[in-house]
């Protein structure tokens, strides 16, 4: 069978690489314990809005020649990150020959059996990476969609074209998202019966199997600080948790004004391999970031999740685990880690469990099991 997949891979975003990462290796694995054999793919669309999301500002007006400066200090370890990004994609993922125009798309997808479009927000039209590529329009062929997300707000219908959206999802032979909201905003183009709940597939692999690619740890104890776009109430909160617990904080990404200035360890140059160190080796996750909050999990470490019970995605991880105490307003004054939970790995098993029977079915590997619609992250 002949598997081709249409999701965020190329992403500078380390949830994104490693989600699409995780879903790769545990269908190729189904497969072989089925002993059918599977040639998996993900169609290497790249939109142009994508890669700009990337690259270093432009100076063609005089805020973006300021954010250029600010930008120039960190230029050698921004570049290292870049490059590090581009070699986890071509080491890791097996991926088609690269495209940016959309409407090559139908030619591209015609040499699969089965088209799949997950995980991550390949479905939230607010993006300014989404095409509607990733519903595959024009495409034939047998199609699904796994743990695909609409993104943490609702759904605008004034930024997409409802009708073009909602025929290109009824094309879909199964439909799974990743969350509460989504399914709920699916609901208003599809029976919600239709739509299952999935895992993020970042918990389709162990926490060993992800290990295996850790780089070499950071050396000193340290509170791992993870924010997309860290607001000053954020950043504030950092500095309060290192102040309380006497750890410096290490921070990962250049992405505004507040990455700038703060007085943070700053490993700009991390990539994917060293975020899973971080994240493992941290004595405190503190994150806004859904993928950050997965893997803390994952691994079994403290963590806070800011601001995380006002996120749709966030809350309905925080949720699922039991977890709302690792819940934090981004404005807190008193900063209470909650102890590590003890039965994730529990619950981890049982969503993952859920995940091989959705997509044993959507398949075609196993008989239809309808109970499996039941509710998941």
């Amino acid at each position: 069978m002949k598997i081709g997949t249409m999701t965020f891979f190329g992403s500078h975003n380390y949830g994104s690489v490693l989600q699409a990462y995780a879903l790769q290796q545990f269908i190729v694995d189904l497969f072989q314990q089925h002993r059918i054999p599977c040639e998996y793919r993900i169609i290497g669309f790249r939109s142009a809005q994508q890669q700009a999301l990337y690259l270093p500002p432009k100076a063609d007006s005089p805020r973006n020649v300021v954010k250029r400066l600010m930008y120039l200090p960190y230029k050698r370890k921004i570049d290292r990150q870049h490059d590090k990004f581009e070699r986890f994609i071509a080491e890791r993922l097996f991926v088609t020959e690269p495209f940016s125009d959309p409407s090559a798309l139908p030619e591209r997808a015609a040499d699969f059996d089965v088209l799949l479009s997950g995980s991550d927000q390949v479905w939230n039209v607010r993006a300014k990476d989404f095409s509607y590529a990733y519903l595959f329009d024009g495409c034939g062929g047998k199609k699904i969609s796994y743990a695909a997300s609409l993104g943490p707000l609702p759904i605008d219908r004034s930024r997409f074209d409802a009708e073009r959206y909602a025929g290109l999802l009824r094309a879909f032979a199964s439909v799974s998202v990743r969350e509460t909201q989504s399914r709920e905003a699916l609901g208003a183009f599809l029976d919600e019966e239709r739509i299952a709940l999935m895992p993020d597939p970042v918990f389709l692999l162990s926490a060993e199997e992800w290990r295996k690619l850790e780089s070499e740890p950071y050396p000193d104890r340290y509170i791992l600080f993870y924010c997309l776009e860290p607001s000053k109430a954020q950043i504030r909160l950092a500095k309060r948790a290192a102040k309380q617990l006497g750890l410096p904080v290490v921070i990962t990404g250049y992405r505004n004004k507040n990455d700038w200035m703060n007085p943070f360890v700053k490993l700009y140059d991390a990539g994917p391999y060293d975020f899973l160190s971080l994240i493992d080796r941290a004595a405190l996750v503190l994150t806004s970031s859904f993928h950050g909050t997965a893997f803390s999990l994952i691994f079994g470490k403290p963590f806070l999740a800011i601001d995380g019970m006002a996120d749709a995605r966030i809350r309905d991880l925080l949720t699922r685990f039991g977890a709302e105490r690792n819940g934090i307003a981004a404005d807190a004054r008193e900063i209470s880690v909650p102890p590590v939970m003890k039965d994730a790995e529990t619950v981890i098993c049982g969503e993952r469990a859920k995940a091989r029977a959705y997509l044993e079915e959507a398949f075609g590997l196993r008989e239809p099991d309808r109970k499996q619609k039941e509710a998941s992250i």
